[in-house]
């Protein structure tokens, strides 16, 4: 090992004494001259290996040969003109092909094969392609290059379940001349399109054409959906004895719950598990103290989740504001003198009655009913300036509302 990761080596079988021309294939024993070669090879202990190759040069003894010298070729260590081993190239082509250039790339960074994400995606395009046989039973069918806007035309092989090839566009000619590429294709599975009926007709007359699963039981549902809809009186009296000799309740699969329910059992899993301590404690006979001081509570607290049965869960009303109505209106209807349904307009008492530009600019709020104590709405000096009114203090010590229900309740802003 060279310093910076670098090994000076040779192969291990000896160098042959003639190497045969790539040209003109005639064995040549003259060397010409030689050179270093430096390639990238697989990493050794998380570090990235440079293999540094002395590698000869021959001159072409045949006369009639355009190529005057050439260099030793290497099979199985690395290709002409190439720059990485070939056992690096293959790792780097098979991460290529799973995970693609900005993935790939990320990755042999990572594992101290650094390349770019564009020399990943050529190696996957330069990958040697397997010659299989041609299909016996081929299946037809479109793939996206982006949905809604351009097809191209998937070819499977279902005997074995292997992809065959991939056409760039859904047309019957580019699909009639893969066929007559690829003769020997005895069964054609397609859908109903006309674009690959023409297609199959041209390239592979005697092939058999035949619809595959998935629209067979689709042309089968659309069928019997067809036949019942026009019979409903038929089969609402054929369902009539069967509802009423009364079938076995179906029984449903639990429902999975969702990722929004676990965290919702898991957030209320502790204030659970400390209620369950507080009913054990009350069902033992212990006092509200004694289980406020065992269970780090407060005895308000002790008290209403013993009251209420349970913790409570917080939950948030479903509409806007629904909560602070619901709270504001049990309010009303149990604290103080009884509320009466119709609000009051909000303007100054007087024997005339109320101001009718007042009650434009304050809306409705609630009032006393007859037997009530008396409000007298005035002015706030200290709040209002353009003339708006707002309750007097007697009111709002009775009330006792926040500004936020207050403005609700009575519209005044």
């Amino acid at each position: 090992m060279a310093p910076g990761g670098q090994f000076d080596g040779s192969p291990d079988s000896p160098r042959r004494s003639s190497v045969p021309c790539p040209r003109c294939h005639a064995p040549s024993s003259r060397v010409y001259s030689r050179y270093e070669r430096r390639l990238a090879d697989l990493p050794w202990q998380g570090r990235p290996v440079i293999l540094r190759l002395q590698a000869r040069r021959f001159l072409c003894r045949e006369a009639s040969c355009p190529k005057r010298t050439f260099t030793e070729r290497l099979p199985g260590i690395v290709q002409p003109s190439a720059r990485r081993s070939e056992r690096l190239v293959d790792i780097q082509r098979h991460i290529a092909l799973a995970l693609g250039g900005e993935a790939g790339g990320r990755l042999v960074q990572r594992l101290a094969m650094p390349v770019s994400a564009d020399t990943l995606l050529r190696l996957a395009t330069t990958a040697l392609r397997i010659d299989t046989p041609a299909p016996r039973v081929l299946g037809v069918g479109e793939w996206a290059w982006r949905k809604g806007h351009r097809y191209g035309t998937i070819l499977v092989d279902l005997e074995r379940g292997d992809l065959v090839d991939l056409l760039p566009d859904r047309d019957a000619s580019s699909f009639a001349a893969w066929l007559r590429a690829h003769p020997g294709v005895e069964v054609i599975v397609r859908d109903r399109a006309d674009v690959y009926a023409d297609g199959a007709r041209q390239g592979a007359a005697s092939a058999v054409h035949v619809a595959d699963r998935w629209h067979l039981l689709r042309n089968l549902g659309d069928a019997v959906c067809a036949a019942i809809g026009a019979h409903h009186a038929a089969v609402r009296r054929a369902a009539t004895p069967c509802a009423s000799a009364g079938a076995p309740p179906v029984t449903r699969a639990p429902a999975k719950p969702s990722a929004r329910d676990v965290r919702k059992v898991a957030t209320h899993a502790p204030r659970l598990a400390r209620y369950a301590e507080v009913r054990r404690l009350a069902d033992a006979g212990a006092t509200v103290s004694a289980i406020a001081r065992s269970c780090a509570l407060d005895r308000k607290t002790v008290r209403a989740w013993l009251r209420d049965g349970g913790p409570g869960t917080w939950a948030r009303p479903s509409g806007g504001g629904g909560g602070a109505s619901r709270r504001t209106s049990s309010t009303w209807s149990t604290a103080g003198p009884k509320v009466s349904e119709t609000p009051p307009r909000c303007g100054v008492r007087s024997a005339a009655g109320v101001s009718p530009a007042a009650d434009q600019r304050c809306g409705r709020g609630p009032q006393f009913g007859a037997g009530g104590p008396r409000i007298r709405w005035t002015p706030d000096p200290r709040k209002r300036t353009d003339g708006s009114l707002r309750p007097s203090g007697a009111w709002r010590a009775f009330c006792k509302p926040t500004g936020r229900i207050w403005r609700r309740l009575t519209g005044c802003s």
